[in-house]
């Protein structure tokens, strides 16, 4: 069997043609910044050294902020400091300090020409990762949809806020992955409302963008209480999907029963059917509310505790289900923490 190292993989996604839009584009922005400022350089200002990238520095580059997600240091500069106890030779050995300040991944375009959208300057760069993400993987079964946050405190106009999130200021995507495997398999970048006329909501919207090029395969979509609707459940199971999710109860269509639970004793059912979709909640230490079209309400599953010393439960199948294979997305973001 052929072996296979990471840098394997690594460069799958990351392909010679898009290392080499990389080098373009950093050459192309770095001479545009010294034609503006030739007459107020300075005498020792690192772009009077500037050479055009080859294809090894933007590799380079890349390496060099994969490490700097492994070795912690208080700001960038450091990891080419002269100092006896925060240098660390690697980092000056790959690459200098004003060659990594110059590289660049952004599209260039004059400061006087409209952007087609706030995205534009990377969305070249996050098409071809999901472009390569599809080519190379065959999604299983079952498939998960929700929110990723991507800790960013620069300056941009889509900067977004969420105080639920561990990440609470970054850069917010919608993320497709695999419940089994984690591999995310689409991400798109929210950047604000694009204007677009849709009965649904942005949050269902961005769900159905998502999940499009798997119309009419049979895959499952796992989805949290933020994007599930009666119109999304029906366009889904339209276009081919099986649906599990936790849902509002005050969503529109929902029966009023659903929407005054709170006197439901522990281990209590209440079950509605809407042509193919079933609307469950179920009482354990707090309500659930829940939206499938695979699953009877007459279904359950006995779950074993991770303590030993406690009693088996069960629970209805769908909410079973649902915590199996709603993890995809938060074991991708988990893995992706180690690094930034």
């Amino acid at each position: 069997m052929l072996r296979r190292n990471p840098i394997d993989f690594f460069n799958l996604i990351w392909s010679d043609e898009a290392v080499q839009k990389i080098s373009k584009n950093t050459d192309l922005i770095t001479r545009s910044k010294i034609e503006q400022n030739q007459e107020n350089l300075k005498p020792h200002s690192r772009l009077r050294k500037w050479s055009s990238p080859s294809k090894a520095d933007i590799r380079r580059l890349m390496g060099i902020v994969i490490s700097m997600g492994v070795i912690r240091l208080p700001s960038i500069t450091d990891y080419w400091s002269s100092n006896n106890v925060l240098c660390i030779p690697f980092f000056r050995e790959v690459i200098s300090r004003d060659k990594f300040w110059n590289l660049h991944v952004a599209d260039p375009l004059p400061d006087n020409v409209s952007y087609p959208s706030k995205s534009y300057k990377i969305q070249w760069l996050l098409d071809h990762v999901n472009m390569r993400s599809q080519e190379l993987y065959e999604m299983g079964q079952n498939i998960a949809v929700d929110e990723t946050m991507v800790k960013f405190k620069g300056r941009i106009g889509f900067r977004q806020y969420n105080p639920k999130k561990p990440t609470k200021w970054g850069m917010k995507l919608f993320t497709l992955a695999d419940s089994n495997t984690s591999y995310m398999w689409q991400q798109n970048l929210y950047v604000g409302a694009d204007g677009r006329e849709t009965e649904l909501s942005k949050c269902a919207q961005h769900v159905l963008d998502l999940v499009e090029p798997l119309s009419n395969l049979s895959h499952t979509v796992y989805a949290d209480r933020y994007f599930w609707t009666l119109g999304l459940a029906q366009r889904l199971i339209d276009s081919g999907f099986n649906i599990n999710g936790t849902v509002m109860p005050n969503r529109k269509g929902f029966p009023q029963r659903l929407k005054s639970a709170k006197h439901m004793k522990p281990g209590e059912i209440i079950a509605f059917r809407k042509d193919d979709i079933l609307m469950l909640q179920w009482k354990d230490n707090r309500v659930v509310t829940m939206i499938t079209n695979n699953c009877r309400s007459d279904e359950w599953c006995t779950i074993k505790p991770k303590n030993p010393n406690h009693d088996t439960r069960n629970k209805p199948k769908c909410i079973a289900d649902y915590n199996k294979h709603m993890n995809g997305v938060d074991v991708n973001d988990q893995l992706c923490t180690y690094y930034l």
